[in-house]
C-alpha cells in the first residue's frame, strides 16, 4: 500500500548580488581575498545563536542535461532569453521526479488527481493561470529568487514571483483550526537544533496544481552549515 508521506530534498543556493542593489555589497558577507563572497564560509548567527537564513536565495539549477534525460527533448520551443526550462530545478517541472511510474507514495485519490491534472498540459498549472505558485513551488522556480528575513518572532519570505510573501511564525503559536484561503497558507516553525522544522497548511483553492482539500507539510531541515547553501526536506502528510 501507498505511504501517504511524500518527501523531498531540495537544495537551495545563495545569490551574492540582487539586480535592485548591483553595486551595494551586502555589509558583514564574508569574502574570499579576491573579494567575492566566500559562500563557503560558515553559517552566520542570530543573536538567539541559530543560523540566520536572512539572504537572498534560489533554486539549484538542473545539471546540463538532466532534464532532458528525465523528460525528453520538449523544452527547446519555450526558451527565451533568461527563462530556459532545461535549467529548471527537476521538481518544479515534476515534483515526483524521483519516483519511477507507479511507485510514488501517493494517496489513491491524490494519484488519481494528479494524473488528471498532468494530461492535456498544463491548463491547471498556476504558471498557466498566472496566479502565485504557492509552496513549494515558490521556492523551486529557478530564475525567480526569494528573500528571507529572520527576526526572533517571525520569519518573512518574499517571493519576486508574483510579488507573494510567506510568514512563519516561530513565536510558539500553533497552526490555526479554522482556516481562510491564503495564497502560501499558514506557517509555525520552531527550531530543533540548528535546524528550523516548519509546518505548513495550504488551502488547495490557493495554492496551485498537485494539491488535497488541505495540503499539511513539514520542511524539515531549512538549517544551514554554510553561508552559501540550504538544504530544505519536504513533507507531505
Amino acid at each position: 500500500m501507498p505511504n501517504p508521506r511524500l518527501a523531498g530534498l531540495f537544495v537551495l543556493l545563495a545569490m551574492s548580488t540582487h539586480a535592485q542593489w548591483l553595486h551595494y555589497p551586502t555589509s558583514g558577507t564574508p569574502r574570499t581575498r579576491d573579494g567575492k563572497p566566500n559562500l563557503a564560509a560558515k553559517a552566520p548567527r542570530a543573536p538567539n545563536g541559530k543560523p540566520d537564513l536572512s539572504g537572498v536565495w534560489q533554486a539549484e539549477y538542473a545539471r546540463p542535461g538532466e532534464n532532458e534525460r528525465l523528460f525528453g527533448d520538449v523544452f527547446k520551443d519555450s526558451v527565451v532569453p533568461g527563462d530556459d526550462p532545461r535549467t529548471f530545478s527537476k521538481y518544479f517541472l515534476n515534483i515526483l521526479a524521483d519516483f519511477k511510474p507507479g511507485e510514488a507514495p501517493l494517496r489513491p485519490e491524490a494519484a488519481a488527481l494528479f494524473q488528471r491534472r498532468s494530461q492535456g498540459g498544463n491548463r491547471e498549472s498556476p504558471s498557466t493561470r498566472c496566479v502565485p505558485q504557492g509552496i513549494p513551488r515558490g521556492e523551486l522556480d529557478n530564475y525567480l529568487p526569494f528573500k528571507i528575513i529572520q527576526t526572533p518572532a517571525v520569519i518573512a519570505v518574499l517571493y519576486e514571483e508574483s510579488n507573494t510573501y510567506r510568514q512563519i511564525y516561530t513565536d510558539g503559536r500553533q497552526l490555526p483550526v479554522d482556516q481562510q484561503p491564503t495564497w502560501m497558507g499558514y506557517s509555525v516553525g520552531r527550531w530543533e537544533g540548528d535546524t528550523l522544522a516548519v509546518d505548513a497548511a495550504v488551502s488547495t483553492t490557493r495554492a496551485g496544481w498537485m494539491q488535497w482539500d488541505t495540503l499539511k507539510a513539514r520542511v524539515f531541515g531549512f538549517g544551514s552549515g554554510s553561508i552559501g547553501v540550504i538544504s530544505v526536506i519536504w513533507i507531505w502528510s
